[in-house]
């Protein structure tokens, strides 16, 4: 078993390459922004049992606790730059279990060309839980806020929705997913969206350019959409055969239609969702492209 000290030495210092960690030799770390930028906030918290399962690849676990927060960053056209990471164990690590969590999150700092700061660990009587507060970078006054909508503006979701909801599915409920008439392909295509979210960073500079607001889909389009509208003092209409989905999920869907309300209203796509004034619609189109 792994003490705090042993597993920050040597598991998470080697992570830090920037000089504003400090190596994790301090309490703090040190950020210096541009005065010409700002800098986003946001932090996720995954709890095991909820977010994952306990027995999931600690590679996997740390992959997408830092893809929900890189998601934020993302859907608010920002850059990410650093994050801070904190883990509460219910028991101390094991070696094994300490080399697959960091190579996963080495796997997506390289990825997404980000680093870590520093953080803390701790133990808990509950569940596992990993806690990420990352830093994006910005142009002044840039941000897509999601109180920007505005009546007449087009909705948009990158990729497809649905999927993570059951992905999760697979994993909790076997003995229910039995009859599902999905390929062994189609399945791991669905559990890999549960488990390995895809942030949609490479969409970021667009979303600055043309959305009058953003927001990731951590809760689901419902209630999501919901929030959006809630913030911008306006009203949306979802038409449910116009909602992407994959293949697998569409096949699942037509099968069983209450399937796909519960999907929708799931959550943990992390997809981005905006809205684009109808004049740059075109232009938005064509730029995604």
């Amino acid at each position: 078993m792994l003490t705090e000290t042993s597993f920050i030495e040597t598991f998470l210092k080697p992570l830090c390459s920037s000089k504003g960690s400090l190596s994790l030799s301090d309490d703090a770390a040190i950020l210096s922004p541009d005065p010409q930028q700002d800098i986003i906030i946001s932090k996720d918290l995954l709890l095991a049992g909820q977010h994952f399962f306990e027995d999931d690849d600690p590679a996997d676990i740390a992959y997408k606790a830092l893809a929900v927060n890189l998601s934020d960053i993302a859907a608010k056209g920002a850059k990410p730059l650093s994050f801070m990471l904190g883990i509460a164990f219910p028991e101390a690590p094991v070696d094994k279990w300490a080399v697959s969590f960091t190579k996963g999150l080495q796997l997506a700092m390289e990825q997404f060309e980000i680093e870590l700061l520093g953080g803390d660990t701790t133990g808990t009587k509950g569940p596992l839980v990993v806690s990420i507060t990352i830093f994006g970078q910005i142009e002044k006054g840039r941000m897509v806020k999601r109180s920007g909508a505005n009546i007449g503006d087009q909705i948009y979701v990158s990729g497809t929705l649905g999927d993570a909801a059951l992905g999760f599915k697979l994993r909790a409920a076997k003995e229910e997913t039995k009859s599902w008439s999905l390929k062994n392909e189609e399945k791991a295509e669905l559990l890999e969206r549960y488990l390995k979210p895809k942030p949609r960073c490479a969409l970021s500079k667009i979303i600055k350019e043309y959305a009058s607001s953003s927001m990731d889909l951590s809760d689901g389009i419902i209630a999501d959409l919901e929030k959006l509208c809630a913030t911008s003092n306006c009203g949306a209409v979802i038409d449910y055969d116009q909602v992407p989905v994959s293949k697998p999920a569409q096949k699942l869907f037509f099968e069983d239609k209450v399937l796909k309300s519960y999907c929708l209203g799931w959550g943990d796509d992390y997809e981005i969702l905006c809205t684009i004034p109808q004049k740059d619609s075109e232009a938005f189109t064509k730029a995604l492209r």
